[in-house]
């Protein structure tokens, strides 16, 4: 089973996102700052790690430059509202794998 942690600040984005991975079977840690979730993903092996930019305590930008100097493997996927080709070349410049951008998601 694919485990994955997500990293998401907002509360109702958060819910939206780990319902409907848990629903197609994904197994779902939820970290809801930076600072949490790194420590998350360092004391547990994850598939795959999906993080916001925008994060409480530390950003996203600093998770992952963070998780890519310890030697973190773990593909990173950037799911955030922000949309600026600088912000997708600095994400993925810094480690993650890949971008995508998040749309307005219906509240839960």
């Amino acid at each position: 089973m694919m485990r994955i942690l997500a990293y998401r600040g907002r509360k109702e984005t958060a819910a939206f996102l780990t319902k409907g991975l848990r629903e197609a079977g994904f197994v779902v840690d939820l970290a809801r700052d930076g600072k949490t979730g790194l420590e998350h993903a360092r004391a547990i092996r994850f598939d795959l790690l999906i993080v916001d930019a925008m994060l409480p305590n530390k950003d996203g930008w600093e998770v992952v430059a963070e998780l890519r100097r310890d030697g973190i493997r773990t593909p990173i996927l950037f799911l955030t509202a922000r949309d600026g080709v600088r912000d997708r070349v600095k994400g993925l410049e810094l480690g993650a794998d890949d971008w995508v951008l998040r749309q307005n998601a219906p509240r839960v």
